[in-house]
């Protein structure tokens, strides 16, 4: 673990980080987060990020990783989550839109029109995807972790999240 004394998240995150006091363990992403830097960055919409968390978590992918967000949301609301935690948004593109079901729907819009390249969810509920989790089998790991009058079918698929990162990072390091 790293020696930082701070509760924050965020910063113990980036200390930990930049002060080079990294467990063995988080080793492997130092290394796959100093590959990604030598990349060109990936225009990324970000829907509705406003909450602390899906906002510094794309503020933090910024300057971790070469992602350009574009916050699209609710400018005020973003505005206003940026300010209560001391946030800077300044250099970062805000498209505007009402609510959350409208910012996904603009985020997609930005990926399609050219303008952005991938896509990252902010503070958005999956229950308007229809998706109604089982509360017991979510806690059990599933393996469908719906109910069965859900809309949407969520399943738990078991996967080794650290080869899939590799592999991707092995693919995008192959096109460079």
């Amino acid at each position: 673990m790293c020696p930082v004394a701070s509760i924050d998240k965020t910063t113990a995150r980036q200390t930990c980080y930049s002060s080079g006091h990294m467990s063995a363990r988080h080793e492997k992403y130092r290394r796959l987060i100093e590959a990604a830097r030598a990349l060109p960055p990936v225009t990324t919409a970000v829907a509705h990020p406003c909450d602390e968390s899906s906002l510094s978590g794309a503020l933090d992918a910024a300057k971790l990783t070469p992602i350009k967000p574009i916050l699209v949301g609710p400018k005020a609301k973003i505005a206003a989550v940026a300010d209560q935690f001391k946030l800077d948004i300044s250099s970062h593109e805000l498209v505007d839109a009402s609510h959350s079901h409208a910012a996904a729907a603009k985020a997609v819009e930005v990926v399609r029109a050219g303008r952005a390249e991938a896509l990252m969810k902010g503070s958005l509920h999956t229950l308007w995807l229809g998706v109604e989790l089982d509360v017991q089998a979510n806690a059990q790991h599933g393996p469908r972790i719906s109910t069965p009058t859900s809309r949407t079918a969520a399943w738990v698929i078991p996967t080794n999240e650290e080869l899939m990162i590799a592999r991707h990072t092995h693919d995008l390091l192959a096109q460079s």
